[in-house]
């Protein structure tokens, strides 16, 4: 399916629209998204909100078709309660996506029905955090996607309330823990890290970044350490129905956190995905299988992929090219995840091109002195000769910046060729 030598970057590409269609057509039902298997599944609130969400995210929808999906998600709305459902039974599961999903991408004025759902929401908090539904015991599996929720409420609408709800989040997961930065399981290790890097956006005094940086380094040794792979796909157990724990979707938890696109987790979860992509019956559209024994994707796994492979791509993006060289020189490896080492050899020495010449400009200026043409007529205006010293001292400095930057690249590019020719 990948060619040989393809990048994971490239390939990423090549296959983002092919995904976005299985989801766009599909995916999509006459109201709502599918909840797993298109046309053997029916839509559900939460699978239609996470693919909204991602599709959102990936800049994939109009306005037009914002205005319809956020009609179709109210429409899975309970009249009684107005929370959402899976099954008919009222859930913070599906509410918190819900509510979450619609204060994203829903146009001003709120409509009254999310905000009663945001009530609806705020009602089942417990201790601090949140359960599947309002008798069950909080979770921080839960309590993440309940609190995406009211940070986005937060954003909108600034009651004191939300951030005192935020408040209480802090203290529940800090409680939580089964020992200093585990909270029992991945998923819920990973969805408690997950809140707390929220949280430290909005409120930095909040969190203290030593809870974030000891389960963090909890986490990314078990991931390192154990194989994963075999965990990918988590049960959890409900009286109508199962939640599926999508573990390749941990490379948003990793990027956020601040690993660099390129790290070797990041890089091990992004070659899933490339490795482990489906077609869906010939469609040319493909996805993510929701289920370690399935091989037919599915919108809700789909989705989450997009989400964390479209945040891998634009960290990539933000990453200059001499720092993606680097990584390919300290691997030596023929097969680049990001692109070939003689294009990113060509770029990055076409830069340096460019800096000498703008250096030797500016030279050619400051020897020729070109403010002596001007200076005549600038004879009458007061201090024209300190102007003068002025304007060819910052010449100066500027020319002083750019020499060292050129010495900078041409150092790097030095070491780089030198680390090849010794290999």
């Amino acid at each position: 399916m990948v060619g040989k030598g393809t990048s994971t970057y490239d390939w990423w590409l090549t296959y983002r629209d092919k995904i976005i269609n299985f989801l766009k057509i599909y995916c999509k039902a006459e109201r709502g998204f599918y909840g797993q298997i298109p046309e053997r599944d029916l839509p559900v609130a939460p699978t239609t909100a996470t693919v909204i969400l991602a599709l959102n995210y990936a800049n994939a929808l109009s306005s037009d078709e914002k205005k319809k999906l956020v009609y179709e998600l109210l429409s899975f709305q309970l009249d009684d309660d107005y929370s959402f459902c899976k099954n008919e039974r009222s859930s913070v599961w599906a509410t918190s996506w819900a509510v979450w999903c619609l204060l994203e991408v829903a146009g001003d004025p709120i409509p009254a029905q999310i905000i009663k759902a945001l009530e609806w929401l705020l009602s089942a908090q417990r201790n601090g955090g949140w359960g599947f539904d309002k008798e069950s015991l909080p979770r921080p599996f839960y309590t993440y996607y309940a609190l995406r929720a009211i940070i986005a409420a937060y954003k909108r609408l600034g009651w004191r309330r939300l951030k005192k709800s935020i408040k209480n989040v802090v203290k529940y997961i800090m409680r939580a823990q089964s020992e200093p930065g585990w909270w029992g399981s991945i998923s819920d290790t990973s969805m408690a890290l997950m809140a707390l890097l929220e949280i430290r956006k909005i409120f930095p005094k909040l969190v203290k970044t030593s809870s974030i940086e000891v389960g963090m380094q909890r986490l990314i040794e078990h991931l390192k350490n154990e194989n994963v792979e075999g965990e990918m796909w988590t049960e959890y157990g409900t009286p109508l129905f199962y939640i599926y724990f999508f573990t390749p979707a941990l490379l948003v938890l990793l990027l956020k956190y601040g690993l660099p696109p390129y790290d070797d987790l990041c890089i091990r979860f992004a070659r899933w995905f490339r490795d482990n992509i489906v077609e869906y019956k010939s469609s040319g559209t493909y996805g993510w299988s929701g289920r370690i024994d399935e091989r037919e994707p599915c919108s809700w796994a789909t989705a989450l992929g997009l989400i964390a492979m479209d945040m891998w791509r634009r960290r990539v993006g933000r990453c200059s090219k001499g720092e993606l060289l680097s990584y390919i020189e300290s691997r030596n490896t023929s097969e680049s995840i990001f692109a070939s080492y003689e294009q990113l050899r060509r770029e990055t020495e076409i830069k340096v091109y460019r800096f000498i010449i703008v250096v030797l400009l500016f030279t050619i200026m400051v020897i020729t002195n070109p403010f002596h043409i001007i200076l005549p007529i600038l004879a009458k205006i007061p201090y024209a000769t300190i102007l003068n010293t002025i304007l060819n001292t910052l010449v100066s400095v500027i020319i002083a910046e750019l020499m060292r930057a050129v010495a900078r690249r041409i150092a790097h590019i030095a070491r780089i060729m030198k680390r090849k020719r010794s290999s």
